[in-house]
C-alpha cells in the first residue's frame, strides 16, 4: 500500500519544483497507517499479557517517530563514529536530549484522562484464535479475507475463561485474613 502510493504521488509541480507541503502529509499519513497497522497487530497480544490497550498510540508515535528518526538515531550513529576518535561526548548529549523528550512526551501523553483501556483477562484459545485471524487477514486475497477478523471479536476476550476464574481464585485467596496472618507469621 505505501509503496504503490509513493509511486503515484506527483511529487513536482507544472515547473519542477518540489511540492515540500505534499511530500510532509504523505510522511505523515504514512506514520498514521504505519501506526494503525501495527497496533491493530499487537493490540490482541498486549490485551492478552497486560490487560490494557492504549487508546492515544496515534498521537504519541506522530511525535515519537520524527524524533526517534531524525535526532535520536542519527545522533546515536554520529556518537558511535566520533567514538574512535574521542568526540562522541556532544552527540550522546543530543541523543539523551531526544530521550529526555520522548520519555517526557510519553509521560504526558499517559496522564490524559482514558490512556489506557483494561480490559478483562482473556483465554490462551482465545489470543491463539484471533492470531491465527489476524494470519488469514494478512495472508489470504480478496475479499473473503476479512472474514479473518471474526477470530479477533471482542467475545473471545470475555472474562468467564478460565484464566480469569484462576486469577480471581488467585487474588481472593492472597487477600483473605488467614492467609495474611500466615504470610505476617512467617
Amino acid at each position: 500500500l505505501y509503496e504503490q502510493a509513493w509511486l503515484r504521488i506527483a511529487w513536482r509541480d507544472g515547473n519542477g519544483r518540489l511540492v515540500l507541503m505534499c511530500a510532509v502529509a504523505f510522511y505523515f499519513v504514512g506514520l498514521v497507517v504505519t501506526d494503525v497497522v501495527a497496533g491493530g497487530s499487537t493490540a490482541l497480544s498486549a490485551a492478552y499479557h497486560f490487560n490494557r490497550l492504549p487508546t492515544y498510540s496515534v498521537v504519541t508515535n506522530l511525535m515519537a517517530v520524527p524524533l526517534t528518526g531524525l535526532v535520536v538515531m542519527p545522533s546515536g550513529i554520529l556518537g558511535l563514529l566520533l567514538m574512535l576518535i574521542g568526540w562522541d561526548e556532544i552527540p550522546f548529549r543530543v541523543m539523551g536530549a531526544g530521550f529526555t523528550l520522548l520519555d517526557d512526551f510519553a509521560r504526558t501523553i499517559a496522564a490524559w484522562p482514558g490512556a489506557q483501556v483494561q480490559v478483562p483477562p482473556m483465554a490462551s484459545w482465545a489470543l491463539a484464535l484471533g492470531a491465527l485471524g489476524l494470519v488469514f487477514v494478512c495472508v489470504w486475497r480478496g475479499r473473503r479475507r476479512w472474514l479473518g477478523l471474526i477470530a479477533v471479536t471482542p467475545r473471545s476476550c470475555s472474562p468467564s475463561s478460565p484464566r480469569h476464574r484462576i486469577c480471581s481464585l488467585m487474588i481472593r485467596r492472597a487477600s483473605s485474613p488467614s492467609a495474611t496472618r500466615t504470610v505476617a507469621s512467617s
